[in-house]
Order: structure tokens, then C-alpha cells, then sequence
């Protein structure tokens, strides 16, 4: 067992080994029983090379497009799959299910999937203080909503418990905000949800030439090289994010494009000459830049022979909280002042005045005073900077039955309780419920 500790991937060879060793060597089948979702062009890229001295390969998630590969196993001794992992396809998860044990009439949420992205007792891995100061702003934001329809209630925010991914048909639509608040009469406090959800900021403004091909471009972070996404699927930024553009291209012949980032006082970051490959594509560009980045809203512009062709904006969001402590007036000059010099080792002057960025001493007083905000001038930056990208869906309550409320957040105030709702991470979902099996192998 010592030396398991020195292994990569212990669990792949260990019971093999053992197996191997013991009276069961006899009863080993050669076959693996199971089937593999190996894409060797996007899992063998040696994406592993900083765990591993050797090119590590992983297969990839099954999607309804490979749904052809798993029917062709239907006669053969495979009683494995992987991987699946619905955060990523639901849907391939819920054929196979099908196929095996027939349709299900009647489930509610079937086309929903929720998973948990933060809990307030999970204390490894440390979660990013982007991301805790952003879940309180959404908070914030839900309870502002609320009281904007009925200004009797008064309500405080008290913490943030949990944050919940919610996708609905594969598609990312938004994150699920728990948290306590304490109404002014000093009761017990609530627990209320508020669902959020993203507003894009891309634009195309011509299709010049090849740029024709030009489908999406999403700035985000923890970019998964095999499935093409970020894995930071709020794509919440923050000072110290490794800031990544994902861009997605038609059929086409090959061309090159130029991407600018630019930071909140018009100052561009980087210039980068990118060649596109001719036919559909989906590329990957990661910039290295100095830190921190300077708070605010950023931009990444798609140039064409140095004419503007698409642009997405995003936010890196201010820091309310540093190492799990409320930010303070000196932390905020150092956190929300941008790097402190350039943010590569190279000149952009031209470029920034060919995008007209000439003057920005506006734009740089602006800054200099954003970094100085602490506090509740602080929390209200962010919540305006937040409200530009994200809005508030809707805000349910978690029932209490010992609370003198019930749990409901002002009684005059129509809330439904989290669990009738069909978005909450409180809803009822039955596909996730665990249960028994028969002797006939029919889930009871």
C-alpha cells in the first residue's frame, strides 16, 4: 500500500494488481467491459504534462452525437461507459436511461440539471474570493428586487450558503444563489434563493472578408482543452483570473485575425496576430498578462485587416473579499489598482489610437477612485458593475416550519416556497432520487 502513494491513478492499477495476485486469477476476463469515448485529436494533448512526465490522454464525455457508438454495444459483454457528466451533455445521460428501461412519462425536471459550485462548510479547495464576492453581490441584488416591490420590508443580508449551477436542456442558465437574510422585526433569520442569470455582451458589427466564419467568442477562465469549454461555467473573473478567449469558427478558408483586450480606462492590454485554420474550428487563445487586472468592465475586440469586426465585453469583478476577510482601505489600493505597470512588455500606443483611445484621463480618475472604494461604497460599485451583466430571475424562500414566519420573507411579499418552484435547487427532481432495484433489475 506504501507504494501506492507514489502512483498516478492508483485506483487504475491497484485492484488489478491484487486481482491478479490473489485465488481470482484464474477468473480474470480479457476485455475491459467497457466502452471508451476516446476523441485522441482532443483528449491526447498532452494537457497533463504538469501532473505527468509522459503525454497523458483522457476519453471524452459522450454526447448525443456518439450516441451510434453506445447502441453498436448492445450484443457485446460491455457493462461500463465513460465518461458522462452531465453538467456538460444531460441529455445523452437520459437516452441511455430510456433505452434500457423505457421512457418516463411524467418527471418533472427532466430536462433540468443542478450542481452544487460552492457550500459555505467546504473549507478544501479554497473557493476564490471573485467568486464569494460576487455570490453576496447577487444576493444583495435579489434583495434590493424585492424590496423595490414592497418598501415596507425591510431585509439585511446576512451570508451566502450556497451557489448551485443550473442548467435546463444542456444549456447554462445562470447560478442559484442561497443565503440568510434578518427582516428588521429581529426574528429568526430566512433562508431565500435568487436565481441569476447572465447578459451577453457580443456584438458583430460587419463580416469582413473570412471573418464571415466568425460564430461565438467567450472570454472565461479553467479552460477544459478536451471538452472546449471553461470549466469556470459562470465565467466569474476576477483580479487574479488567467483570463482565456474561446472563438469558434464556420467553414472557411485559412486567414488571420488580430484580438485586443482592453481594460476598464481604455488601456489595451494585448495585441494578438492569431491564424485561423481553414474549416470549422473551435480555437482556444490565452494571453499572459501582468497582475492584478484592473476592476471593471473589459472588453476583447476582433480586428480585421485593423478593422473592427466583433466585440465581447466581461467583467472583472472587485474584490469585497480577500482571503476569506472583508477587503480593507489599504488592501483595495493594492487589489483594484491594476498591475502597477503595463500588462506585457510591449508598446500598444498605436494600436490604442487607432481604436481612438487617445485621451483616457477620464477613464483613469475614474479608476484611481474605484480603487479606493472600500466598505459599502465598495459593495455598491459591484453591485452596479454586476447588475450590467447578470440579472435577478426570481427569489424564492426555503420553508422552516419552526420559524414563526415559516420561513417566508415578509408575509405581504408573494414568494413561493423554493421546493414548488421548477428552478430551485430546492425543486422536486426524481431523476436524482437514489433508490432501490428489484430482483429483476426494475427501479422500485
Amino acid at each position: 500500500m506504501r507504494n501506492e502513494k507514489f502512483r498516478i491513478r492508483s485506483i487504475q492499477s491497484f485492484f488489478h494488481t491484487v486481482l491478479q495476485n490473489s485465488e481470482f486469477c484464474e477468473t480474470v476476463i480479457d476485455n475491459n467491459l467497457h466502452v471508451t469515448n476516446w476523441k485522441r485529436k482532443q483528449g491526447c494533448k498532452c494537457q497533463y504534462k504538469h501532473i505527468v512526465d509522459w503525454c497523458g490522454c483522457s476519453p471524452n464525455v459522450f454526447k448525443p452525437e456518439d450516441w451510434p457508438r453506445l447502441q453498436a454495444t448492445e450484443d457485446r459483454p460491455y457493462y461500463f461507459a465513460r465518461k458522462f457528466e452531465p453538467i456538460i451533455n444531460q441529455q445523452i445521460i437520459e437516452q441511455v436511461e430510456t433505452w434500457i428501461y423505457g421512457p418516463r412519462k411524467g418527471v418533472t425536471n427532466l430536462d433540468s440539471y443542478w450542481q452544487n459550485d460552492y457550500h459555505f462548510l467546504d473549507k478544501s479547495p479554497l473557493v476564490e474570493d471573485s467568486r464569494i464576492s460576487i455570490y453576496e453581490s447577487f444576493a444583495r441584488l435579489g434583495l434590493k428586487q424585492l424590496q423595490a416591490i414592497n418598501k415596507a420590508c425591510k431585509v439585511k443580508f446576512l451570508s451566502v450558503v450556497e451557489a448551485t449551477l443550473y442548467n435546463m436542456n444542456d444549456v447554462f442558465k445562470g447560478l442559484l444563489i442561497l443565503y440568510k437574510a434578518q427582516t428588521s422585526d429581529g426574528n429568526k433569520p430566512v433562508i431565500l434563493e435568487t436565481q441569476v442569470r447572465p447578459i451577453q455582451h457580443y456584438i458583430v458589427y460587419k463580416g469582413i472578408g473570412p471573418t464571415g466564419r466568425l460564430k461565438f467568442l467567450q472570454v472565461g477562465s479553467d479552460y477544459d482543452l478536451k471538452e472546449q469549454i471553461f470549466r469556470n461555467f459562470g465565467r466569474i473573473l476576477g483580479p487574479f483570473s488567467d483570463l482565456g478567449l474561446i472563438h469558434k469558427w464556420g467553414p472557411g478558408v485559412q486567414f488571420s485575425a488580430t484580438f485586443v483586450w482592453v481594460d476598464p480606462t481604455n488601456t489595451v492590454a494585448g495585441s494578438y496576430e492569431v491564424k485561423i485554420e481553414a474549416g470549422n474550428q473551435v480555437l482556444y487563445h490565452k494571453p499572459t498578462f501582468r497582475q492584478p487586472l484592473c476592476p471593471g468592465t473589459w472588453s476583447l475586440k476582433l480586428l480585421y485587416e485593423w478593422e473592427l469586426v466583433a466585440e465581447t465585453l466581461f467583467l472583472v469583478i472587485p474584490l469585497s473579499v480577500y482571503n476569506g476577510h472583508e477587503v480593507s482601505s489599504e488592501q483595495v489600493k493594492f487589489l483594484h489598482n491594476g498591475p502597477g505597470q503595463p500588462y506585457v512588455d510591449h508598446d500598444f500606443t498605436n494600436v490604442e489610437a487607432l481604436l481612438g483611445y487617445t485621451n483616457k484621463s477620464a477613464q483613469q480618475r475614474q479608476a484611481l477612485s474605484n480603487s479606493r472604494r472600500y466598505g459599502k461604497d465598495l459593495r455598491e460599485w459591484t453591485d452596479s458593475l454586476v447588475s450590467s451583466f447578470w440579472s435577478v430571475q426570481d427569489t424564492c424562500f426555503v420553508n422552516q416550519p419552526l420559524h414563526p414566519s415559516g420561513g417566508a420573507l415578509c408575509l405581504d411579499l408573494e414568494l413561493d416556497p423554493c421546493h414548488l418552484t421548477s428552478w430551485s435547487s430546492h425543486a422536486n427532481d426524481p431523476k436524482s432520487v437514489i433508490r432501490n432495484f428489484d430482483v429483476n433489475n426494475k427501479i422500485t
